[in-house]
């Protein structure tokens, strides 16, 4: 009389861990972008052109600019939703800046302070005083946008160097 198969359970053991890694929500990511690409790729023949993609790419950098650093945030378990007036609050100044005849350097150093400085701001009073994030970052966002609104009223700032545009 045989005994029981040694290959029977290592087989099931194997299927049983390709179907946990094919179920990974990080495969299936990886599955579906294939798919979006091939097609796309059939779709249209220009999709897969270098200029098409570094077209893509560029438009798409300022997006993730400001997606990484809301990574960690969500990663931690926490949410900021004053992302968008904290930048309204940075390019005011960086306005202010370039009207005032600051150079490039600057003008990058300066959106970069105060966004800095705004985002300190929520963590202190965030963790300084156990106050939920969203309710920090609803406040912010109000704060920051009513400062912008404040300097600015309904007008913009267009006097920025030529090598500004550079940066996109």
């Amino acid at each position: 009389m045989a005994g029981p198969d040694p290959v029977a359970p290592t087989s099931t053991k194997a299927r049983a861990s390709l179907a946990s890694f094919a179920t990974r929500w990080e495969v299936l990511l990886l599955f579906l972008f294939v798919v979006v690409i091939l097609v796309n790729s059939n779709i249209s023949p220009d999709f897969l052109n270098l200029g098409n993609i570094l077209d893509a790419s560029f438009n798409f950098m300022e997006k993730a600019i400001i997606a990484m650093p809301m990574i960690f945030v969500i990663i931690l378990g926490d949410i900021d939703i004053s992302v968008a007036s904290t930048m309204a609050l940075s390019s005011t100044f960086m306005g202010m800046a370039a009207t005032g005849g600051a150079h490039t350097p600057l003008l990058c150093l300066i959106g970069v302070g105060v966004g800095a400085a705004a985002g300190f701001l929520n963590g202190v009073i965030i963790t300084r005083f156990a106050i939920p994030s969203i309710a920090v970052t609803i406040g912010s966002l109000s704060l920051y946008r009513g400062i912008s609104y404040v300097i600015l009223g309904d007008q913009a700032y267009t006097d920025y160097p030529k090598r500004f545009a550079f940066l996109g």
